[in-house]
């Protein structure tokens, strides 16, 4: 850490509340067979596949950003996504949302409210 000494080092004693609650963190992660999907504390979703391509679900921006194998990212409207022309990324979201509805219907099933 060049430039810095150890006083200018913030301890977690050292962190505001203004500091902690603008800080984003996984709330929930799921491995499956094909990816790791992240839940973070801002409301976005993101789907690390194996092949190192990924998802980036933003609704509060209402886009899905995907990016290919060579690093590319593409930006698209969160309502048109699965309609892309692009049938690597229309697979991805596809097996994102499929990822999405389970895990809301486990935690349905496990707070009681599907029989």
């Amino acid at each position: 850490m060049k430039g810095e000494t150890k006083d200018s080092l913030k301890t977690p004693e050292a962190t505001s509340d203004k500091e902690m609650s603008a800080m984003v963190y996984v709330k929930k992660w799921m491995r499956t067979r094909h990816a790791i999907m992240f839940r973070l504390s801002n409301k976005i979703v993101q789907v690390n596949f194996q092949d190192h391509t990924e998802v980036v679900l933003n609704s509060e921006a209402r886009e899905v950003i995907y990016v290919n194998k060579k690093g590319e990212r593409l930006i698209c409207p969160l309502a048109t996504a699965l309609e892309s022309t692009n049938p690597e990324m229309s697979k991805r979201i596809k097996y994102t949302k499929d990822i999405l509805t389970y895990m809301l219907s486990i935690n349905q099933h496990r707070e009681g409210k599907i029989v």
